[in-house]
């Protein structure tokens, strides 16, 4: 069985004064588009550094800086007042290591829970799939709910027909559906298994877009 101790532990350096924020998790999927949006996210809204999250469900690996310093892997959340609607922004730099349904259940409620004590009003997911040689620049959208696919496609997105959504998109937006909060899939084709930077980018304009965010002048 798992605990809480086994599951993860978050390391708040403080605990950031925000007004309902948005949740946005750059998920570390395909093509690592959900890590370059979130990352581009963060240099735009001066967003501010404030908790990591390790996991023992992680990949067991070291993680090597440039100057030879290594480290465990780890999720890391920021935070923006900078911007409205303010944020919270999580990086996801590590996947989920254990192939079990329970492992991805109870890290990423842990990790919902978490932007929850701050009051969110909304989450969002962004995340990338191996591309189809006609779909390269389409984004798709999933959400819980009608009125939340139809404003953004809207803006541009592709409903995602039926199917099934695996692995961290798809099981923060059902964690979020039954706990009655509005929760947004974005999902952009990445031409590369590994990076690409061009969709993360494609992604990040999608959400500034979408969600309207401005900077405080």
């Amino acid at each position: 069985m798992f605990n809480e101790a086994s599951i993860g532990v978050f390391h708040l350096e403080y605990s950031p004064k925000l007004k309902n924020p948005v949740y946005i998790i750059g998920a570390p999927g395909v093509g690592n588009v959900g890590r370059v949006s979130a990352r581009l996210l963060v240099e735009w809204s001066q967003a501010k550094f404030f908790s990591s999250f390790y996991s023992c469900y992680f990949l067991d690996q070291a993680l090597i800086q440039n100057d030879g310093i290594c480290s465990l892997p780890r999720w890391e959340f920021y935070e923006s007042n900078f911007c409205h609607p303010n944020l919270i922004i999580a990086v996801g730099n590590s996947r989920i290591a254990v192939d079990e349904p329970e492992a991805y259940y109870t890290v990423f409620d842990k990790i919902l829970n978490f932007g929850l004590n701050f009051k969110i009003k909304k989450l969002i997911i962004i995340d990338g799939v191996a591309a189809l040689s006609n779909h390269v620049k389409e984004i798709y959208i999933a959400a819980t709910s009608e009125n939340l696919i139809k404003k953004l496609t809207g803006f541009g997105g592709k409903s995602l027909k039926t199917t099934e959504l695996p692995g961290t998109i798809g099981v923060l937006l059902g964690l979020a559906k039954l706990k009655n909060l509005n929760g947004i899939g974005i999902i952009k084709p990445s031409k590369s298994l590994v990076l690409d930077r061009e969709a993360g980018d494609a992604a990040f304009k999608f959400l500034i877009k979408a969600l309207n965010l401005k900077r405080k002048m």
